[in-house]
């Protein structure tokens, strides 16, 4: 099937490329807020540079909606801790995708990298980043958010047991792993 996207609307769009792009990591994004620190997942990612070591972000531009609070936090705060959940959290990055559903308290984080935020427990990377750059992309509604990794966590048994979440698809959350 051949499928022109000249015509189609973003949603349609959406629906194609998430199907065509396999896979896509899985983060949670969490940021300062006004009332303590704030978690967000998002699929829309990938490196951009290994010198100086760069990582983007894609934010939608929805009309008539205000941005997303971590776009917000990176360009007032510059600074995230972007995570790779596993497996067991499948279930709580799912959740902390609706709005108001999902909660931070002290004991899912660690503070180790002074000056920036906490690090969610369980999660077997951290990379530890600051804003760098924005690309408004050009008839697009997108800001392709850059990030530089200053510090990384990387947990022990990563490569073991602990199998990192991906997109397929629009709606699919996998690990892929090999034996």
């Amino acid at each position: 099937m051949k499928i022109s996207l000249q015509n189609t609307t973003p949603s349609e769009n959406y629906d194609v490329l998430t199907k065509a792009v396999l896979p896509r990591p899985l983060l949670w994004v969490l940021s300062e807020a006004e009332e303590g620190f704030a978690i967000a997942p998002y699929s829309f990612t990938n490196i951009v540079s290994t010198q100086p070591p760069l990582v983007s972000l894609a934010f939608g531009i929805r009309p008539g909606q205000e941005q997303k609070g971590t776009y917000k936090a990176l360009h007032e705060k510059k600074k995230a801790v972007l995570h790779l959940a596993n497996e067991d959290q499948k279930d709580d990055i799912l959740k902390s995708g609706a709005k108001g559903s999902f909660y931070l308290n002290e004991e899912k984080l660690v503070h180790e990298v002074e000056g920036f935020p906490p690090r969610l427990k369980g999660c077997p990377v951290a990379m530890f980043c600051t804003y760098y750059d924005t690309m408004d992309i050009k008839n697009a509604n997108t800001h392709l958010v850059i990030c530089k990794v200053e510090h990384i966590f990387i947990d022990e048994k990563f490569e073991d047991n602990r199998h990192p979440l991906t997109c397929v698809g629009a709606t699919g959350v996998v690990t892929l792993h090999s034996k």
